[in-house]
């Protein structure tokens, strides 16, 4: 995404002729709230254009429904200025009640491949995020994308201590809980980490899953773990720095880190992915798989990838 992109798709709202459906509309939307998470030009350009928009009932209704209340928290992290802009998005925000995913909070997801995988995902209200970047209430493509390749590549995990970092809604860690492994699905919102539980709950894993509040500069592993799993938490500067340190601590040696993440995600003009990949290197960690994926109806290329730990 860039700036230009952006500006072009608040110009198409705009245009008093603009005349589509609400699943066009919401397209380009949810567009613009990714694009907050992009470098800080684009990021202001595209808050601006949300804030202009919200003064119509219909976008501020699509909005919400896309969970641009989730994606303006994440501004904090881009300095004064645009903690100064996620404010007054805020406040807009908080002038009238949200309503989110009351009547579709549960998505279904069928995976074939040596074996079938079958779970019922609890999503979070975005309006309940009260965490900074707190994503659970979308299962986003790099979790669907990363589960799929478990259910392909892996007939069991039976056994395996794996943990999910940013689980979000979890769908990895469940896959991998339902493939037999024994599961830690961390987050640090108080909602999605309810969620995660309501998600065991309804698909029988209690056995197998467990759900804990993990802080990544404090993290308190009951014991190490076999296989570290992650997808699409790599789209703002702090994740890249604290991250590979977190792995370094909960993986045991001779370990594995699998993740999927969306190819060219920046910040204030930084690559995030390959400084990631770059500090991982440094820590001794050696990448021993990779592969690139695209995602049905989407654009947007995704990387597959697997470290061994040192």
């Amino acid at each position: 995404m860039s700036d230009l992109a952006v500006q072009e798709v608040i110009e198409t709202l705009f245009e008093p002729e603009h005349d589509t459906d609400d699943t066009t509309d919401c397209e380009l939307l949810h567009f613009l709230v990714r694009s907050l998470r992009g470098d800080v030009q684009t990021a202001a350009t595209a808050a601006h254009g949300i804030l202009k928009l919200m003064q119509d009932p219909k976008y501020r209704r699509l909005l919400q429904s896309v969970g641009v209340e989730a994606a303006v928290k994440g501004l904090h992290f881009c300095g004064s200025d645009m903690s100064d802009l996620a404010t007054k998005l805020a406040q807009e925000l908080e002038q009238e009640p949200m309503l989110y995913l009351h009547d579709n909070s549960w998505k279904t997801f069928s995976l074939e491949g040596r074996q079938t995988v079958r779970l019922q995902v609890k999503l979070s209200a975005a309006a309940d995020a009260t965490r900074l970047s707190s994503h659970g209430w979308r299962v986003w493509p790099g979790a669907q994308i990363l589960s799929q390749w478990f259910v392909s590549e892996f007939s069991t995990l039976q056994d395996l201590l794996v943990i999910e970092v940013g689980a979000g809604p979890g769908l990895v860690g469940l896959v991998a809980a339902s493939l037999g492994a024994k599961v830690t699905l961390s987050d640090r919102c108080p909602a999605v980490l309810e969620a995660l539980k309501e998600s065991i709950q309804e698909n029988q894993l209690g056995s197998r899953a467990f759900v804990v509040d993990l802080d990544w500069e404090d993290p308190t592993p009951s014991e190490a773990a076999d296989l570290v799993v992650a997808s699409e938490v790599i789209y703002q500067r702090p994740t890249v720095d604290l991250l590979p340190v977190l792995l370094k601590r909960v993986l045991r040696p001779g370990s594995f880190f699998c993740g999927c993440e969306q190819v060219g995600r920046s910040q204030d003009g930084l690559c995030l992915l390959p400084v990631f990949f770059e500090k991982l290197n440094h820590l001794g960690f050696t990448q021993v798989f990779q592969q690139t994926k695209q995602f049905d109806g989407m654009d947007e290329t995704y990387l597959l990838f697997q470290f061994a730990a040192p």
